[in-house]
């Protein structure tokens, strides 16, 4: 699609009659912000509307475009145009660590995004500023630095991986920004990215983040005690098992010694000697020395061999083997044969590491980071290690305000609290098991100091209380019935009761 100040020496067909909606929203943005007059303010740049016909029920449309493609700081642009929120927002695509990162520059309404940007420079011209940039914030004129880039990778232990920091000025615009300026974003080889506070006691953000990332566009945030995040193990999806051989011994025997045929179950040089010394041996009933116990499986002491011997019979690998034990070992520092075992078999060891691994803090150290095999441009080493869910019923999860359905008390929640804050800081907790729906618990809004809750009230509606004030709550928005007024009676101020709590 081009700009109506281009020429156009080869035009576009016209959009389908249901893409009509994107133009009309977009072409007022562009002319505001690139004038036809004087010629050097015309955008010098095609924006490229995607190949498929657009749904005739989206929400949303994405453009791409590439500007000042000729030049050393050249920068492709992103436009999102979406109906629901009349909104047009603008990012760039910045490359950082052989990565792209899509960082928001430009919005034409600041409190209808995940970032908050400065107030749009808007110069005195004769002729009156546009309506559709009043409420603007950003650059949209903002061009890619050329500058080189440094990726910082750090083992560690508590989760049993690599990470790799992810710098807040990347995650503008896709995460709330009221997360950046409280944690720390460490990205893990299987791309779940976990945000640490920085003040494990500060009244608001005293939790811990899990970003993990869904099929499409998506992503599932969740909040934790900063000490139980969710942990790493190795996952092989190419590792299938043999099939299982097992060693039998007949009943009342003593156990058999490993066998002399397979060089790396060969019995420890310490065994060897005390059974073959002559030292202790006695004649004509003299007391006799004993021989060693034999030694529990479990034990730290058995030599490498021994101590993958078992898995070794069961059909896998030395790595495998070794991998696995490195895995499932408790804080003890001893061996647990039956989680490796499920882990090599693939199945769900999620149950079985809540008690296991919880606490542990030394856990097997994945190869060392080389460009050859790093799969994900410096995230990780082998993209091997996976992370292990929590099970927790109960959790917080994030839910998101700016594309919940029009018809949802989620929707009305956020039109009323656009009117007075940034949806970046608007944070509205749900509760819920995964794959079902998720009820608020929880509205925070940190920047202003506020909290809130839905209750059901005396004659069975549900109000949004407040929990800084006794018996204050926002009136007219009901959960449990549809809100029908027009769009002039939803943009009325909100009442005394809101007004009298901020201002308080």
């Amino acid at each position: 699609w081009y700009h109506p100040g281009i020429c156009n020496p080869d035009p576009p067909p016209d959009p389908e009659p249901h893409e009509t909606w994107v133009i009309d929203m977009l072409r007022p943005v562009l002319e505001a912000l690139f004038p036809s007059c004087p010629p050097d303010k015309r955008m010098t740049y095609r924006l490229y509307m995607p190949e498929d016909i657009l749904a005739s029920d989206a929400e949303e449309m994405v453009l791409v475009g590439m500007a000042d493609e000729d030049k050393a700081f050249a920068t492709w642009k992103e436009v999102h145009v979406h109906w629901p929120w009349n909104v047009v927002h603008c990012y760039n695509l910045v490359s950082h660590g052989r990565r792209i990162f899509r960082t928001l520059v430009w919005t034409s309404h600041s409190a209808r995004c995940l970032h908050t940007l400065k107030p749009m420079h808007l110069k005195p011209s004769c002729c009156p500023i546009p309506a559709v940039i009043l409420d603007a914030a950003g650059d949209w004129k903002l061009k890619r630095m050329p500058d080189p880039s440094l990726v910082i990778v750090r083992q560690n232990h508590q989760i049993g991986g690599r990470e790799t920091f992810l710098p807040p000025r990347l995650l503008a615009g896709v995460v709330p920004g009221a997360f950046l300026d409280a944690h720390q974003f460490w990205q893990t080889e299987d791309l779940v990215i976990r945000g640490y506070p920085n003040n494990d006691k500060d009244e608001w953000f005293p939790y811990a983040l899990e970003i993990k990332l869904l099929e499409g566009s998506t992503a599932r945030i969740t909040q934790c005690r900063p000490d139980c995040l969710s942990k790493l193990v190795d996952r092989r999806p190419d590792a299938l098992p043999s099939p299982i051989l097992r060693r039998e011994s007949s009943a009342g025997a003593t156990p058999a010694a490993p066998s002399l045929t397979r060089s790396r179950s060969s019995p420890s040089p310490k065994t060897a000697e005390t059974t073959g010394s002559p030292s202790g041996a006695g004649v004509d009933g003299e007391a006799t020395m004993p021989p060693p116990p034999a030694k529990p499986i479990l034990s730290r002491n058995v030599s490498e061999t021994n101590r993958i011997a078992p898995l070794i019979d069961m059909g896998f690998s030395e790595e495998q083997a070794r991998n696995a034990l490195d895995a499932s070992r408790g804080p003890d520092g001893r061996e647990n044969y039956h989680l490796a075992t499920s882990i090599l078999m693939g199945e769900d060891v999620a149950p079985a590491l809540q008690d296991e691994i919880a606490s542990t803090t030394t856990l097997a150290r994945p190869p060392q980071l080389t460009r050859e095999r790093s799969g994900y441009g410096g995230v990780a080493g082998t993209g091997q290690r996976v992370t292990v869910s929590r099970t927790s019923d109960g959790e917080l999860v994030l839910l998101d305000l700016f594309h919940s359905p029009l018809d949802s008390p989620l929707h009305r929640l956020a039109k009323v609290f656009a009117r007075v804050e940034d949806l970046g800081h608007v944070l509205v907790w749900g509760r819920g098991s995964p794959g079902s729906v998720h009820h608020i618990a929880l509205i925070e809004l940190p920047r202003l100091k506020l909290k809130f809750q839905p209750r059901k009230m005396s004659d069975d509606t549900v109000k949004v209380c407040s929990l800084d004030h006794t018996d204050w709550f926002l009136a007219d928005i009901d959960f449990q019935k549809p809100n029908h007024s027009s769009d002039r009676e939803q943009a009325a101020p909100i009442r005394t009761q809101l007004l009298a709590a901020l201002l308080k």
